[in-house]
């Protein structure tokens, strides 16, 4: 068995382990409220840039390609007055046309589960394993590319337990471990992490949440994350992380906040920084009507930088770039919803860690916009569309270090229309286009620019909606949703 057929085997036991010990009914009445589902799902897409590589990979037969993607989703649903569990497994083959050796089989998995304990008293357990060589996380917060489109495993994992005490106050406690796994050691080096950032990476540590409301109209929160971050390249580090909120209810549609954070950030390498960042806002939320709402919050963040433990004479003492350490720090979005539309900006300014992700440049302050809006054309036509944009600047990396900066600009554009052709098939039409300038390294050129077209065409059956009964009063239960948010 080989090194990677060990990994899957491993993951993909250990989840499959936690889904039937979830999910084995405890009663006869709990059988009839399970409900399976599968889909399945044909695309076909054209890439402008498959490496999002701004002159392609050496040894490369082409940047731009023709892929289709042959995938299916098989799950099971329980949900009971106790009890809410959803599993789901998606094997995905990508075929790709010119660059055959990037042809592979996509394994994604998840678990949700929210089970009650006592009245008042609920356990949940989250876990997302995802194995692919995808050369961007689909998370669209992120701007981190897997340069090379390198196989590896991320496994994302959290559960804790939930105590509501009052109509509004809570506790939570929880653990969570989120893994970045490089299947491929051949290109694995010191360089090339100073190159591209990317490293395997272990993020995990648990945290404490409270919030009490001392009335209706005054209420405090407080939350402490403890993690640790370990790499197979970099020092491992340690945050400290604490959050104190006080809340104030002006009206019932308005809630102002204060809130100070504070993140204590620990390397175990003796040429990597050790820092302290204290961030302080305020704003408030507020729903006009039923059709308009805003939140705003506004404030400051400072970074304070001890001064670094030499080991030994030949250590050098590194220049960190100071001018980074303050700024401003803001949050604004606004949702419009009618009948038959909706609109959505965010606008966002002010520091954030990246320490798991492809790149792992840290600290880094940034700024970003974007608009999105849905359009319902008729029962089976709907519209989407979106642009954005977002700079980054991270003064802690090996960039920045050697070319005294390390900028990072991406801009986006999508748009898409679903037609649901029966209640069991629809077809989707999308285009999407990202453009990143990045500081480049030396002799190494990043930055890319990328057009995607794609058509899908998915057919799905859910067998409660056909045929199915279920003796579960879902409808009566509203806990969950309380819950599953709360998470």
């Amino acid at each position: 068995m080989s090194y990677l057929d060990g990994i899957l085997v491993k993951r993909l036991s250990l989840f499959l382990y936690l889904s039937l010990v979830f999910a084995c009914p405890f009663t006869s009445k709990c059988r009839a409220d399970w409900s399976p589902h599968v889909k399945g799902s044909v695309e076909q897409i054209y890439d402008s840039n498959i490496f999002l590589d701004p002159q392609g990979v050496k040894g490369r037969k082409s940047r731009s390609d023709f892929r289709t993607n042959l995938g299916t989703t098989i799950g099971l649903t329980n949900q009971t007055k106790y009890r809410v569990l959803s599993i789901d497994y998606s094997p995905t083959y990508s075929l790709f046309v010119k660059n055959g050796g990037e042809s592979y089989l996509r394994h994604t998995a998840r678990l949700d589960l929210v089970q009650d304990l006592d009245e008042h008293l609920f356990f949940y357990i989250q876990d997302h394993f995802d194995y692919n060589q995808e050369a961007q996380s689909l998370n669209q917060e992120s701007t981190a590319v897997n340069y090379g489109r390198e196989k590896n495993i991320t496994n994302d994992s959290e559960m804790g337990l939930v105590y509501g005490f009052g109509p509004e106050d809570s506790v939570k406690i929880f653990y969570y471990d989120n893994r970045l796994i490089y299947l491929n050691d051949s290109n694995r080096s010191f360089e090339r992490y100073n190159y591209v950032g990317n490293d395997d990476s272990v993020e995990y540590g648990p945290g404490a949440e409270i919030e009490y409301w001392l009335n209706v109209r005054n209420g405090l929160s407080l939350s402490y994350q403890w993690q640790r971050i370990d790499y197979k390249i970099e020092p491992s580090k340690r945050v400290d992380h604490v959050d104190l909120g006080y809340l104030h209810r002006w009206s019932p549609k308005t809630l102002f906040r204060i809130d100070y954070i504070f993140d204590n950030v620990r390397s175990f390498g003796h040429l990597a920084p050790d820092y302290k960042i204290h961030q302080t806002q305020a704003g408030l939320e507020r729903s006009i009507s039923p059709s308009l709402s805003f939140s705003i919050m506004a404030g400051y963040y400072h970074r304070s930088m001890d001064e670094m433990d030499l080991k030994s004479p030949e250590d050098i003492k590194y220049n960190f770039d100071t001018s980074k350490n303050d700024g401003f720090m803001g949050h604004l979005e606004m949702q419009y919803e009618r009948e038959h539309w909706s609109a959505k900006m965010t606008a966002e300014s002010g520091v954030r860690l990246e320490f798991n992700d492809y790149n792992n440049r840290g600290y880094t302050p940034y700024r970003s916009i974007r608009i999105d809006m849905n359009y319902e054309f008729s029962y089976r036509l709907n519209g989407v569309a979106g642009i954005g944009y977002t700079y980054e600047n991270s003064p802690d990396t090996a960039t920045a270090l050697l070319e005294k900066d390390h900028r990072v600009e991406t801009y986006y554009a999508s748009c898409s229309l679903t037609y649901l052709i029966k209640k069991w098939l629809q077809c989707k039409l999308s285009y999407t286009y990202n453009d990143q300038s990045e500081t480049s390294l030396r002799q190494y050129e990043l930055g890319y620019n990328d057009h995607v077209f794609l058509f899908n065409l998915t057919a799905f059956y859910d067998w409660m909606r056909h045929g199915g009964k279920s003796k579960g009063n879902h409808d009566s239960d509203t806990r969950y949703s309380r819950a599953t948010t709360s998470i």
